[in-house]
């Protein structure tokens, strides 16, 4: 029940803001499963507690209990939301395996196998499909030989043996046939079980008439299901055959009164509905059928013959060919439509309708006006519902008959017909659940038939524009499985309904942002859910009305690496290099910013770029391939590197922070290379006097190379050093390098002692390696700042 609860309220609960003060947005799922994780990771730290005492109150025995009542049940929850598809598969067999790990501690064994047992009779059967079934091998053969383990507790053994009963019984209990027969059973599967052997359905379910009532009176001289007994072919009161206890083989034709319900026990007493169903003859057809009154052509019965004798001369309406009533013609042969003087079965205003509750008076006038039929019951339950139906009938079909009362009545009643009012009606609301639907099957037919006007048009017919997150959420994640071209329809419908106002910009970045939530858990199923995640983001990039701006958010920090880079390569195939560059240039933000915190370095991000095939995108990767070569030659100098690079690089680009950090990056590789990371020495201790001056020598000879770029230029200064820092943690930071070089920039005057201040304070840059950077150097930037305080002073 609260898992049905949860999926209903994951349906009408849009996104919403995040609780913990995010300024993206959240849906009910996700915080949902957050929740479920939570409890699941940490279920058995409050009885680790308990159990660690050796002797435990009442009250905190009680409170155990309910601990563990409610991890059980948490787990079982976990195991419902799986059944209505709330959790993803891969998320149930990373919770079986996290059970199913052997612990050191017993306690912690037994609980999980209790988790685990509890887990899998809730889920099992749905785990246990062709896909997963080599999974679900392995993990009954672990939980076989737990089975088998004599040191856990003979009771958890015993759940563990149930378990695999279970699966080998194709995961139905043992005792569900059991205890079905043990249950009572409803009269509904008691005539069923009754037709399957019989052939017999039994009568409706409905109370049975009590002798001295209506229907099983004997004084009204009506026979059992409302057919006459005064006469051998008397008129039937209802317009259709009796079935069940009122079926005409109980009652013969020339009966004056029933017996009950015609067949009784020896003492009197009506045998039971069972006893009836399974004693015959079931329906004696015959007797049914001569009881039925006569039909016309069309299945309609015959007007009674009383009412043919009564209406015979009277002059006809030319359409209908019925009988017009004498006293409504004017002397012109027209039909009056004004109502004839209230007779006596009306209201004091005559213009009260005839119900049920006096159709007893005037079941004869009513019809004919020439007395009651022959035969026909005046009072009974069962005569008034025939009358009344014949009323009904006589009004609706635009009969006017009779020409008297049965209390002497000039002329008849004239019961105009109630004027029916159509109701405006208000369209009615489509659910969650068909909009879904509705959706689903729109998708299917769209990539069959390839119609976008059609697909387009079906959705503007859904009229929910509350709809269009989860209409967008559901294409998406409807074709993540499907063939590439089908994926590129899906992403022209997508760019169709943008067109159309019926998806905005908004919708598709919620949708997005949900998929790339459940990426990790999508991995199993798809391994290239990476690829298939980008191809929907830049096809709506390609077509124009998505820009990177849009999704830049979703990938800050370095979040879901390496799909913003899969979403230009992606691009790339879609559109031309230049296209790329555009919207690169226009992010106007570094993509090193956009690798994560363990990768963020400019090794790391151009080799992301040659890998994917884009490293066009940055036009410093062919500067940095040639300063490389330069570099390693045996007749490099410094000043012919910086010639080179002033003839190669245009001036924007000599002015940009990746640009700066590049060229660090190569000098800095060219310089540890042959010293301090050459072969043969280790980072980790301490060097020697003569590989620190080798360092310092190497680094003199490009002075020139990083000193003409960043002179008076206190920005690409700190680049600098950011890019050292960046070194450092690449290679984890060897053992007084990050000193070292800190000291060889400042004795060569390439940077100043503001920037290592600056550099000290600022907080906010995304390299990483800050804290123990500032470490290692904290003691020589404590000294220079006090030796520029001095030379203040001075």
């Amino acid at each position: 029940m609260y898992a049905q609860l949860c999926v209903k309220l994951n349906e009408e609960v849009g996104a919403f803001d995040n609780p913990s003060g995010n300024l993206s947005k959240t849906v009910f799922r996700r915080l949902l499963l957050a929740k479920c994780q939570d409890e699941f990771e940490n279920r058995s730290k409050a009885t680790r507690d308990l159990e660690s005492r050796e002797q435990l109150s009442p009250e905190e025995e009680e409170a155990q209990a309910d601990i563990k009542r409610k991890m059980l049940g948490n787990i079982r929850f976990i195991g419902e939301l799986a059944k209505l598809d709330m959790l993803a598969e891969s998320i149930l067999h990373k919770c079986v395996q996290q059970l199913l790990e052997k612990k050191r501690a017993a306690f912690d064994q037994a609980e999980n196998v209790e988790c685990l047992c509890n887990l899998l009779k809730t889920i099992g059967a749905k785990m246990d499909t062709e896909k997963a079934k080599g999974l679900m091998d392995q993990y009954f053969d672990r939980i076989r030989q737990f089975s088998e383990n004599e040191t856990l507790p003979i009771r958890f053994r015993f759940m563990l043996e149930e378990v695999l009963t279970l699966r080998s019984n194709n995961w139905k209990p043992r005792r569900a046939a059991a205890e079905a027969q043990l249950n009572p059973r409803t009269i509904s599967e008691v005539r069923e079980e009754a037709y399957r052997e019989f052939g017999y359905r039994g009568p409706p379910n409905r109370m049975r008439p009590q002798p001295g009532t209506a229907g099983g009176s004997q004084q009204d001289g009506a026979g059992v299901g409302g057919i006459s007994a005064a006469g051998g072919n008397d008129y039937m009161q209802l317009n259709q055959p009796a079935t069940g206890l009122f079926r005409p083989d109980y009652v013969t034709n020339n009966q004056s009164s029933s017996n009950n319900y015609g067949r009784a026990h020896g003492n009197g007493a009506p045998l039971s509905d069972r006893e009836e169903m399974l004693r015959g003859p079931l329906f004696d057809l015959d007797a049914a059928t001569s009881a039925l009154p006569p039909v016309n052509r069309h299945g309609a019965p015959l007007p009674h013959p009383a009412v043919l004798a009564a209406n015979a001369g009277k002059p006809k309406d030319k359409n209908s060919g019925r009988a017009i009533n004498v006293s409504l013609l004017k002397d012109d042969g027209e039909v009056s439509l004004r109502p004839s003087r209230p007779s006596a079965g009306m209201g004091r205003g005559g213009t009260q309708p005839m119900g049920m509750h006096n159709a007893r008076s005037h079941s004869a006038t009513a019809t004919t006006g020439a007395g009651p039929l022959p035969g026909a019951p005046s009072t009974g339950r069962m005569a008034a519902a025939g009358v009344g139906s014949r009323l009904a009938g006589a009004l609706g079909s635009g009969s006017i008959t009779g020409t008297g009362s049965s209390r002497g009545a000039t002329s008849p009643a004239v019961m105009p017909a109630p004027s029916v009012v159509k109701k405006k009606t208000k369209s009615k609301k489509a659910s969650r659940k068909e909009l879904q639907k509705l959706t689903v099957s729109m998708l299917d037919e769209y990539v069959s038939v390839q119609d976008d006007k059609e697909a387009v048009l079906c959705v503007e017919e859904m009229s929910a524009p509350y709809f269009a997150d989860e209409l967008v959420s559901i294409i998406l994640n409807h074709t993540i499985d499907a063939s590439s071209a089908n994926r590129a329809l899906t992403c022209n419908l997508l760019s169709k309904l943008h067109s159309a106002d019926h998806v905005s910009v908004a919708n598709f970045v919620q949708a997005f942002e949900e998929l790339l939530a459940r990426r990790e858990d999508l991995l199993m199923d798809v391994p290239l859910i990476d690829q298939v995640i980008s191809e929907y983001a830049s096809h709506a990039l390609a077509d124009g009305w998505l820009v990177f701006s849009d999704i830049l958010k979703v990938f800050s920090e370095g979040k879901h690496f390496p799909v913003f880079f899969h979403i230009l390569s992606s691009l790339a195939s879609l559109a031309n290099e230049d296209t790329v560059k555009e919207h690169v240039i226009a992010l106007k933000t570094p993509l090193l910013s956009l690798m994560p915190e363990s990768k963020r370095t400019m090794d790391n991000l151009f080799d992301t770029l040659e890998k994917l095939s884009i490293a066009f995108v940055l036009p410093l990767n062919e500067v940095r391939a040639g300063l490389k070569e330069r570099l390693a030659a045996d007749d490099m100098t410094g000043d012919g590197v910086a010639e080179w690079l002033k003839e190669t690089v245009s001036k924007e680009l000599m002015g940009s922070e990746e640009y700066i950090m590049m060229v660090m990056f190569c000098v800095l590789h060219h310089v540890t290379g042959k010293t301090s990371m050459a072969s043969g020495v280790d980072p980790t201790a301490a060097l020697e006097k003569s590989v620190v001056e080798a360092e310092k020598a190497e680094m003199g000879k490009l002075q020139c190379v990083i000193q003409t770029m960043v002179r008076n230029k206190h920005a690409l200064q700190l680049s600098l050093i950011f890019s050292l820092q960046a070194f450092c943690f690449q290679h984890e930071f060897p053992k007084g390098m990050l000193l070292r070089f800190f000291m060889t920039l400042y004795d060569l005057d390439i940077v100043e002692e503001e920037v290592y201040l600056a550099w000290k304070e600022d907080i906010h840059s995304n390299v990483p390696g800050k804290g123990k950077s500032l470490f290692q150097v904290n003691n020589w930037l404590t000294w220079l700042q006090t030796a520029e305080e001095e030379s203040e002073s001075d």
